[in-house]
């Protein structure tokens, strides 16, 4: 990678690896690079190099003001990585801490990545991770939808490793936003993402998750119990019309 860029600032760390703020000195543009590390998928680098191929592939076919673009994709020692349009930030998640939003403010901000998403799924992708850390501001204040696919790669190169233990497989995901298939390791898609979505929207509107557990296994029953619409009401929150909560249940 420092061969190519000039790597800056860890802007974070996960599970899988970290992303850096960077410069690209041969098209003069800052970038976010994420670099992936699969310790535990020694020997199986390749597999999980080719599905991030894939991945970049089809997101280069999505044409949406509300998706992060990929530029590049390439190997190190360490692992695989992802050269990104560098975003100013905040995520979702910090806009909607900085004060309390009118629903009308949420709904614009949901309304652009839906429409990012929905881009996605048009030509066959889907995020499978998708909460308001995976979203971001722009330096114009435009929502970008990012890291799609990447939960499903880095699972699937950690089950791949493991897959002559007993070691529990990895879900794809985060556990509070995650939908039932995926609970249940079933295949997962679009309609995955908009349950994902509507967790989220739901948080964001309310001030709180709508499944509560101490852990995934008490999440994935919790998921199990309809949602009713007089209990969340009690928790306050009456600006929120009607109308806009039957749709977010539903």
């Amino acid at each position: 990678i420092a061969d190519r860029f000039h790597l800056g600032e860890c802007l974070g760390r996960g599970g899988f690896g970290a992303v850096y703020a960077a410069y690209d000195p041969k098209l003069d543009r800052r970038v976010a690079i994420k670099q992936l590390v699969f310790a535990r998928a020694e020997g199986r680098r390749a597999d999980a190099r080719n599905a991030l191929v894939a991945e970049a592939r089809a997101m280069a076919r999505v044409t949406s003001a509300h998706v992060a673009r990929v530029f590049d994709i390439g190997e190190a020692d360490a692992g695989v990585y992802i050269v990104m349009e560098y975003l100013s930030g905040p995520t979702l998640r910090e806009w909607l801490r900085e004060r309390r939003r009118s629903w009308r403010q949420v709904i614009d901000a949901f309304e652009a990545a839906g429409r990012g998403l929905a881009a996605a799924h048009a030509v066959g992708v889907a995020h499978l991770d998708f909460k308001p850390t995976n979203v971001m501001f722009d330096e114009h204040d435009e929502i970008r939808v990012l890291d799609f696919g990447i939960a499903r790669i880095a699972a699937q190169a950690v089950r791949t490793a493991n897959e002559d233990t007993d070691e529990p497989a990895h879900l794809a995901g985060t556990p509070a936003y995650m939908s039932p298939e995926q609970d249940r390791a079933e295949a997962a898609g679009p309609e995955s993402d908009q349950f994902s979505f509507c967790v989220a929207l739901f948080e964001a509107l309310f001030g709180r998750l709508p499944f509560q557990g101490r852990n995934h296994y008490a999440l994935a029953s919790a998921r199990l119990v309809e949602l009713d619409a007089d209990r969340v009401r009690e928790d306050g929150r009456e600006s929120v019309p009607d109308w806009l909560l039957a749709v977010v249940l539903r």
